[in-house]
């Protein structure tokens, strides 16, 4: 019984992270970093990492090799250029092996090596650490804290067509809650902190433009309460206030960015053994603006589910609606926000149990609110992992994407984009 807690815990957990830091996605806006291409080794359990044994914990390193071709690296409309790049991505992971409590730390620094434009070379690094103290039977506190070091990926809408190279920007987060679910009844109580800070943005032919105005901190409120109607089954309601304040008042286009917002929301969460699981929520979302900004409101909602109909087929699907940061200007005026609504499919059937073949859609709505700009950006891709061993891996990947947008001046905003990669992974 306890164990069963602890893992309804820790997916419950999970959920609630990922729901209460929707917002935090808002720097990855449109864009498809190079490490977000690299096709993660589905879960088999008999080509699962093994780990080093460090005394109470487990040690997981893994490297990430990747040869990748891309026909449009400035995600231009006209004049395109391609390049060929290399990915060099190590990660280590150090796990508990507690009976009772968690704690993990981990690491990384993806490296990218272009072949011909060297400005779109690049190293991230990024720690993390996240644990959870229990409490007693159906209570625990979950805590975590990261640290990111990227680049403004080139389809980003606010990355500036001018920029001589992506812009650099860093991300720190924290965050605390805690939950108690003795029987069928829940409640988790949480805080969220995030921290953006851009560097400034080198221009072609020389010069910078200062971001400080983008830079901002973040803090989102939570409450959670949940019902567990049936095994498997448990309706929640679901409420966060957010304040956002920016370090510089006012931002290049001449108004202040702070605002407050809330989220609303009712929900059904479901665990049903590994066969189906995840949850849907619906409500309603406002984030209030400084004037002359206003503010942007409306419905809400969000889905993540992972669905097995069949021992050799995954059907993966999300949704999700987020009030995200920009500084996208047109000749309408100034955007108050990103106003995005995202959907994914993905699906993934072994046609061996160790070669899995890959599948997913996704479609990307923006209506930059006020300023008269609406972009919708579709996302097609294929690929294939083969796991050799428990020690290493190899993936090929085809992806596509487009943008096309109702902004043609001064510059069009359209583009089409082609990625194949090639990959190997290995792990202990």
């Amino acid at each position: 019984m306890k164990r069963t807690l602890q893992r309804k815990a820790l997916l419950l957990a999970t959920c609630v992270t990922a729901y209460a830091l929707g917002a935090a996605v808002s720097v990855w806006a449109q864009g498809i970093p190079a490490s977000g291409i690299t096709p993660a080794p589905p879960a088999v359990p008999e080509y699962a990492p093994k780990g080093l044994p460090l005394g109470a914990f487990r040690l997981f390193p893994t490297l990430e090799v990747g040869f990748n071709s891309d026909d449009n690296i400035y995600r231009t409309n006209a004049n395109t250029k391609a390049d060929t790049f290399w990915e060099i991505i190590p990660r280590v992971a150090l796990q508990s092996q507690w009976s009772r409590h968690y704690f993990t730390l981990r690491a990384g620094a993806p490296a990218y090596a272009y072949n011909n434009y060297s400005s779109e070379s690049r190293v991230d690094w990024d720690v993390s650490g996240e644990g959870r103290i229990d409490l007693s039977q159906g209570t625990a506190v979950y805590a975590g804290t990261s640290y990111r070091h990227t680049y403004e990926p080139r389809s980003s809408p606010d990355q500036q067509n001018f920029a001589a190279e992506p812009t650099p920007f860093d991300v720190g987060h924290a965050d605390i809650r805690i939950e108690r679910m003795p029987n069928r009844f829940g409640v988790i109580l949480g805080a969220n902190y995030d921290n953006y800070n851009y560097d400034s943005t080198k221009a072609i032919g020389g010069g910078i433009l200062n971001n400080d105005d983008r830079d901002y901190d973040e803090w989102d409120f939570f409450t959670r309460l949940l019902y567990e109607f049936s095994p498997g089954y448990s309706v929640f309601g679901h409420f966060a206030y957010n304040t956002r304040n920016f370090d510089i008042h006012p931002d290049r286009n001449g108004v202040n960015r702070d605002s407050t917002g809330y989220r609303a929301n009712v929900g059904l969460q479901m665990e049903l053994t590994r066969l189906f699981s995840g949850e849907f929520y619906a409500g309603y979302m406002e984030q209030d603006y400084k004037v002359p900004l206003g503010d942007d409101s409306g419905f809400n909602y969000g889905a993540e589910f992972t669905w097995l109909p069949d021992p050799l087929v995954t059907i993966r699907i999300s949704a999700s609606h987020l009030i995200n940061e920009t500084v996208v200007s047109s000749f309408a005026g100034v955007a108050t926000d990103s106003n995005e609504q995202r959907f994914a499919f993905g699906i993934d059937y072994s046609f061996r149990r160790n070669i899995i073949l890959h599948g997913d859609l996704a479609y990307l709505h923006d209506n930059f609110t006020s300023s008269g700009r609406v972009d919708n950006v579709g996302l097609a891709s294929i690929g294939i992992s083969y796991l050799i061993n428990s020690y290493m891996n190899a993936n090929f990947r085809y992806i596509y994407q487009n943008r096309d947008s109702n902004i043609n001046a001064p510059v069009s905003q359209d583009y089409g984009d082609n990625i194949f990669r090639v990959g190997i992974g290995f792990q202990l």
